[in-house]
């Protein structure tokens, strides 16, 4: 299944998903050491995810142990 354009072309359901995400995400500056830099890179070519996406993780995880101060 895909989406039509305004030509009635077809965009790809990976296209269509890409775009989606990126809306749903606000984007943020961050500061980091270069030796964080480089696990994060190295992490990165073993898994295949990006590293935008193992911060996303790390972040998530960080939440998850505070969610007791979040309430």
């Amino acid at each position: 299944m895909a989406a039509k354009t305004s030509r009635n072309q077809l965009l790809p359901l990976d296209t269509i998903w890409c775009i989606l995400m990126c809306m749903a995400k606000i984007r943020m500056n961050i500061y980091l050491s270069g030796e964080q830099k480089q696990k994060l890179e190295k992490l990165s070519d073993k898994s295949g995810a990006p590293v935008a996406e193992l911060v996303r993780r790390a972040i998530n995880a960080y939440l998850v142990s505070r969610r007791k101060e979040l309430k």
